[in-house]
């Protein structure tokens, strides 16, 4: 369990570390980004099951449209543009290490 938690932490710090590093988002990556929902269901923690909500699917279709990448390298993208959203959130809210964070369920 003990190599999960770590595996977690270092996977958040790789994502952060990879986001501060892109250019800045373009609008409709700005706009799925910025919403908590979206960022969720990117990184595992909806709990839609099989359905996803028809907001998200044109939000994330119209960000993988701005971003002109391969989709897994798109997709990549965002999930470290949500994990550094979270990163930057819990931060906020007082969490002092990444390996308190729980990016994943």
């Amino acid at each position: 369990m003990k190599k999960i938690a770590v595996s977690l932490a270092l996977s958040a710090i790789a994502f952060a570390a990879q986001a501060q590093s892109m250019d800045a988002p373009g609008s409709a990556v700005s706009r799925f980004v910025d919403q908590p929902y979206n960022c969720a269901q990117m990184l595992g923690g909806g709990n839609d099951g099989d359905t996803l909500s028809t907001s998200y699917n044109v939000a994330l279709d119209a960000s993988l449209q701005e971003i002109k990448a391969p989709v897994d390298q798109a997709f990549a993208l965002l999930n470290a543009r949500c994990a550094q959203r979270v990163i930057s959130e819990r931060q906020s809210q007082g969490v002092a290490r990444v390996s308190e964070l729980s990016l994943a369920r």
